[in-house]
């Protein structure tokens, strides 16, 4: 997970100016099928050319704030190294769908 800690840090820290301290994420990984995906995330149309199932690798962080912040990444079921897309939430709504995935 740790190019997966490493976007989840690049991102946060250029898009919402925080600093993810590492020691605090924990990852976890879901097998997840198209129907059971929350369509604002992930629209149909976007699903049509993914695999199905999808991997989703997930991690929360609490800022000082004591917001929660939930970063997912959608990958391959067979390889968790391609990455299909990501998504953060903050306080469980969606804050971005369309992160890209350049580290």
């Amino acid at each position: 997970m740790e190019a997966a800690t490493l976007l989840f840090k690049q991102y946060m820290n250029r898009v919402h100016c925080m600093e993810i301290l590492e020691p605090e994420l924990i990852w976890e990984a879901i097998t997840l099928y198209h129907e059971e995906l929350d369509r604002e995330l992930f629209p149909i149309g976007n699903l049509e050319n993914l695999t199905n199932p999808l991997l989703f690798l997930t991690t929360s962080y609490v800022d000082k704030l004591e917001q929660e912040w939930i970063f997912g990444i959608a990958a391959d079921p067979d390889n968790s190294n391609n990455w299909y897309t990501a998504v953060c939430l903050k306080n469980g709504g969606i804050i971005d769908s369309s992160i890209p995935l350049k580290i």
